[in-house]
């Protein structure tokens, strides 16, 4: 590290972790069905947002909308 660099750590207690495309979308697949804590941060943002979500059988499609 040098002056002026940032770096995160990032330690999951799941499996499903995924990463921002450009435009702001993720995808997960290979979540079993169940309810589960999404937890949404970027580095703008002072503390992270979190959401309960319910994932069934079929494919679940969650629209966060802005997150700032």
């Amino acid at each position: 590290m040098h002056p002026g660099m940032t770096a995160f750590v990032f330690a999951s207690p799941t499996p499903y972790t995924v990463f921002a495309n450009l435009d702001g979308g993720v995808s997960l697949s290979g979540v079993p069905p169940g309810s589960y804590t999404l937890t949404v941060w970027s580095t703008d943002m002072a503390l992270g947002t979190e959401r309960t979500v319910q994932v069934g059988e079929e494919r679940t499609r969650l629209d966060a909308g802005p997150l700032s």
